[in-house]
């Protein structure tokens, strides 16, 4: 990324392309939601998350901040354009930063510092009272590195304002998406009536990013716009060619601001826990069922149209193995922990061995010991393809309870999994005549 990133302000949003239909409440029910959205997110009805060590904070107020030009002050610089700290229209406080109209537009940059080298997910989170540009003239309006953002009128009202977010692809040049997410604004000037809280993680191991507004989880899984960005570098925030822009409020850190999240998987761990889900291991991306991972669930599971990009493989937890041989298991259930957090079931619980999730006649324990997905239905009238090392045997699940029964006999999931391919490797299966 250099340090100077040239300005992005002529893109045209391809309504083609991941073109979605919202239905009519959204145009006259959509403000009340995201009013109280707003309030919940103030209110303190969601508990915020105490930030370790925060990689920047700005809320424009005295002593770090004084009135006046902010280039200078705190880390920030100009690209062009004027940009000021004021008072009387901040979001908190007393104080914000104003980018005001005119051309060139403002462009107002903040260079932050590398963070943690181990950290793979970074959250920005800020307040914003943005401007709609016209759909001819649409500009971008947030540029974090790996995520950009957009604020343009929409045609069939101009006392609207909608949310555009840009789904990278390296394959591809990637594309402006539309979110649903509308804002009031004054027609005269596109100028947004209400502030807006916008939230964005940014997975850097994964290169993907997710967007929250007023605090709910709206967007996941989009694309880098740069296959090659490391962490968050430059924070970089654009005026209007003629209406003020207003910016609050800004906190830039690895834990998520919208509530404790110990494993900043994205998912609140209230929500988690409610659904039953892990708090403290990341499986977002784990099936919820054949067709709808745990994050997918989530963001669908709003009254507005959730937004999804490119789904991610998940990946597997590293095994602990002990000196002699076998593989990790706290809970002693027979189930390697390794696989367990791979599929989203808990280390520490025991009785989750004996629970079928899918509904297929096939126990958790079952499905470890025969390698299949305990989320995916197993016909069990069909042959499962089991490979572990050299050994590959054709199983007919419908002949193997007795082997299985003898499997959980062991003392370890290592030695359940050896007595069952032991027990197979000698055994006629139906077809194998």
């Amino acid at each position: 990324m250099p340090a100077s990133k040239p300005c992005r302000r002529d893109f045209q949003p391809k309504a083609d392309t991941y073109f979605m239909k919202y239905p009519l409440w959204m145009r006259s029910e959509i403000f009340p939601v995201l009013a109280a959205l707003a309030y919940f997110s103030c209110s303190g009805a969601w508990a915020e998350a105490e930030p370790a060590n925060p990689i920047y904070t700005a809320d424009f107020e005295a002593p770090l901040y004084t009135p006046g030009d902010v280039k200078g002050q705190q880390g920030w610089t100009l690209e062009q354009g004027r940009a000021e700290i004021v008072t009387g229209t901040a979001h908190a406080g007393t104080a914000c930063l104003q980018l005001f109209g005119g051309e060139p537009f403002t462009q107002a940059k903040l260079q932050l510092p590398a963070p943690d080298p181990l950290a793979r997910v970074t959250f920005v989170d800020f307040w914003i009272l943005p401007v709609a540009a016209e759909k001819e003239k649409t500009g971008e309006l947030l540029d974090v590195d790996g995520a950009r953002l957009g604020f343009f009128r929409t045609a069939e009202d101009p006392q609207l304002g909608e949310f555009w977010v840009f789904d990278g692809n390296p394959a591809t040049e990637g594309d402006w998406v539309q979110t649903g997410l509308r804002l009031p604004v004054t027609a005269e000037s596109g100028l947004a009536t209400q502030w807006a809280r916008i939230t964005l993680r940014q997975d850097f191991a994964r290169q993907l990013w997710d967007v929250s507004f007023n605090g709910r989880l709206v967007g996941a899984n989009l694309g880098f716009q740069d296959a090659d960005i490391l962490h968050t570098e430059n924070y970089i925030i654009m005026g209007d060619a003629s209406e003020s822009v207003f910016l609050d409020d800004l906190i830039i850190q690895s834990t998520n601001p919208l509530g404790p999240d110990t494993d900043a998987d994205g998912m609140l761990d209230a929500q988690e826990a409610e659904r039953g889900w892990l708090v403290d291991a990341d499986d977002r991306d784990l099936p919820l069922t054949a067709d709808v991972t745990r994050l997918e669930a989530l963001v669908m599971g709003g009254q507005v149209p959730g937004l999804l990009g490119r789904r991610p493989r998940p990946t597997p937890p590293p095994s602990t193995i002990h000196a002699n041989g076998t593989e990790e298991d706290r809970d002693a259930d027979l189930m390697a922990d390794a696989w367990e957090l791979a599929h989203g079931l808990n280390p520490e619980d025991g009785s989750d061995a004996s629970l079928d999730p899918d509904n297929d006649g096939l126990t958790n324990l079952d499905e470890y010991l025969l390698s299949t997905d305990p989320h995916i239905v197993d016909d069990r009238s069909q042959h499962v393809r089991q490979e572990t090392g050299e050994v590959s045997t054709r199983l007919a699940v419908r002949v193997d309870r007795e082997v299985l029964h003898k499997s959980r006999l062991e003392k370890s999931p290592t030695k359940a999994r050896q007595r069952l391919e032991r027990s197979l490797r000698h055994q006629e299966l139906p077809g194998d005549r």
